[in-house]
C-alpha cells in the first residue's frame, strides 16, 4: 500500500499537486485547502496518500495529515460518496470544522460541500459520528481541542446548546467555540444566552 508520498512540488493548482519523485512526476488529488495555503513550487512536500483503484482508472489522494486522510477514508464509506465527492466535503470543511459538525448533527455545513445534497450530509452525519468523536485531530484549535469536543457530544446540555445554535444558523465549529468556555453546570436557558453573546462579541 502507497502511504506517503515525498517529492519536489514542480505545480499546483486548486484540486492537483504535480510531485517530481525520484525523476518520476505524480500527480495527486489534494483538498483545495492546500492549494489556499499553497507551497512555493521547487519546496519539498510529503503527503498522506490514498490509492483508488478501479476498472479504469488509478487515482491518487494525498492529504496534509494522517487524521484528515483518515476522515477521507470515513467519508468514502458513507454511500452516495466516492472520493472526489470527499475530496470536496475536506475542500469546504478543514477537519476540526468537519469533526464539528458531524458532533453538532449540522448537516447544513457538510452539505455546502458541491455535489453533497443535504440527504446525504445526514448520511454523513449519522453514519460518522460514532467513529469521530474518539478521533484524535491534529488541527482542532478552533473547537479547543477533540477532548473538549467529546466532551461537548457527551455532556447532554451542551449539546442541546450546539443542536439550537446550529438551528439557529450558526456553523457546527461556531457552536462548539461558543460553548467551550462555559460551566457545565449551566441550565440550557443561560447557557443559550451566554454562547449567543459569546458569538455575537
Amino acid at each position: 500500500m502507497l502511504s506517503a508520498i515525498r517529492g519536489i512540488l514542480v505545480h499546483i493548482d486548486e484540486n492537483t499537486a504535480e510531485l517530481d519523485v525520484g525523476g518520476v512526476t505524480f500527480e495527486v488529488n489534494v483538498p483545495s485547502t492546500l492549494f489556499v495555503n499553497r507551497p512555493e513550487t521547487g519546496s519539498e512536500l510529503q503527503l498522506y496518500t490514498y490509492l483508488s483503484v478501479r476498472e479504469d482508472d488509478l487515482s491518487l489522494f494525498g492529504f496534509q495529515t494522517r487524521e484528515e486522510r483518515s476522515l477521507f477514508k470515513m467519508l468514502i464509506t458513507v454511500s452516495g460518496i466516492g472520493p472526489k465527492g470527499a475530496l470536496q466535503v475536506l475542500s469546504t470543511l478543514r477537519p476540526n470544522d468537519l469533526i464539528a459538525a458531524i458532533l453538532s448533527e449540522d448537516a447544513k455545513s457538510i452539505a455546502r460541500a458541491p455535489g453533497i445534497g443535504q440527504k446525504t450530509a445526514q448520511k454523513v452525519v449519522l453514519e460518522l459520528r460514532d467513529k469521530v468523536s474518539g478521533m484524535p485531530v491534529s488541527d482542532l484549535s478552533s473547537v479547543s481541542g477533540t477532548q473538549k469536543a467529546v466532551a461537548y457530544a457527551e455532556n447532554d446540555t451542551k449539546h442541546d446548546v450546539i443542536l439550537a445554535l446550529t438551528e439557529l444558523g450558526f456553523s457546527g465549529s461556531e457552536a462548539y467555540k461558543a460553548v467551550a468556555q462555559l460551566p457545565d453546570d449551566l441550565d440550557a436557558s443561560r447557557m443559550l444566552n451566554l454562547a449567543l453573546k459569546s458569538i455575537a462579541r
